[in-house]
């Protein structure tokens, strides 16, 4: 309930196995609480209906197609996660091409360099910072806007063409960070917990484990401890009988 209203959210989702059939975890990270939802979708009625249409907030998330067709459908803000985009712009160098090879690599130094300013944060006055930040991006969108004409540096230059703003959202809201690092983090020990337990069988289980998941996850974020919350709720609930 406390999520639609929510100014900046971390989203991410990763597969969930019940009797062998395939679900999906998805993972809410706001600043104070985590929520996991175990569900049999990964389309963008799950946004809809855990934020709502109207959401207005900003959401950090990749660039899957999911997230992308919500932010046409509400009125939301969107980071794309920078660190997924240097993985993909890694692999173009892994392929044949020299043009695309040399125009990735390029570009993956000019995002190096944005992150170099990032961490100098503390050396520059904010207005320097910011000159710099500013900068940086535009060397970004510069080479962006020049691929070759192979069909894998045109699909990566697509996405500056159609979201190159929202790859750069963190200039402009303050507390916004470039990656989505703290929402892969949350829902890592899900993911471990995953691969050892293979998964849950029945809807008990799918209740217990998004329960339990979101109360270790939120512990964590807050600094407690998850057994003395757990070990207190027991407690309370005994006393409401």
């Amino acid at each position: 309930e406390a999520l639609p209203g929510e100014e900046y959210l971390g989203i991410d989702e990763t597969g969930h196995t019940d009797r062998g059939d395939p679900l999906w975890t998805w993972c809410f990270r706001a600043e104070e609480f985590v929520v996991f939802r175990v569900i049999d979708s990964r389309a963008t009625q799950v946004l809809h209906d855990t934020l709502g249409r109207d959401y207005a907030g900003l959401i950090s998330c990749d660039y899957f197609t999911v997230y992308r067709k919500f932010l046409k459908e509400s009125r939301c803000l969107m980071q794309f996660c920078q660190a997924h985009l240097i993985r993909d712009v890694k692999f173009l160098i892994t392929l044949p091409d020299p043009c695309t090879k040399r125009w990735a690599n390029k570009l993956l130094k000019a995002i190096a360099r944005l992150f170099h300013v990032i961490h100098r944060r503390a050396a520059m006055t904010a207005d320097q910072w910011g000159r710099a930040l500013r900068q940086a991006r535009e060397q970004i969108l510069r080479i962006a806007r020049r691929p070759p004409a192979t069909a894998e540096a045109q699909t990566l230059a697509d996405r500056f063409r159609h979201h190159g703003r929202q790859y750069f959202m963190f200039l402009e809201h303050a507390g916004v960070e470039p990656t989505n690092n703290r929402t892969e983090q949350a829902i890592r020990f899900v993911v471990q917990d995953r691969k050892a337990t293979q998964g849950t069988r029945g809807r008990a289980g799918q209740t217990w484990c998004q329960r339990i998941w979101s109360v270790l996850g939120t512990c964590r974020i807050q600094g407690r401890s998850a057994f003395a919350f757990i070990a207190q709720t027991i407690e309370l609930s005994f006393k409401r009988r």
